[in-house]
């Protein structure tokens, strides 16, 4: 079977680290891009034989939110007490933003 960008499958890729996710799909008339970065985990890849994973659409939102899959065991969850910015622009990207526990 011949596999097309345009089908509206959804494409995963991760880095060697494994702490970044980008999915990509196509929607109508153009790409959907969704980008994950995790501050202290890994995503837990399916153990497949093959390159392709088929998953459902609950799968894929467990797998997102930090599930493995295999052993459907999550991420710990993060708790901030504050969120600190050193610019009050939301869109300033030079300013220094910082995040304490």
């Amino acid at each position: 079977m011949t596999r097309t960008t345009f089908s509206g499958e959804l494409y995963a890729f991760t880095n060697k680290q494994r702490n970044k996710i980008k999915c990509v799909f196509w929607e109508d008339n153009g790409f959907v891009l969704y980008y994950k970065a995790l501050a202290e985990d890994k995503f837990k890849w399916p153990k497949c034989p093959d390159e392709l994973v088929t998953l459902t659409g609950q799968q894929l939102n467990w797998f997102l939110d930090g599930y493995d899959i295999n052993l459907m065991k999550p991420h710990k969850k993060l708790q901030f007490s504050r969120f600190l910015a050193t610019k009050t622009a939301c869109l300033d990207t030079t300013s220094p933003l910082e995040i304490m526990r």
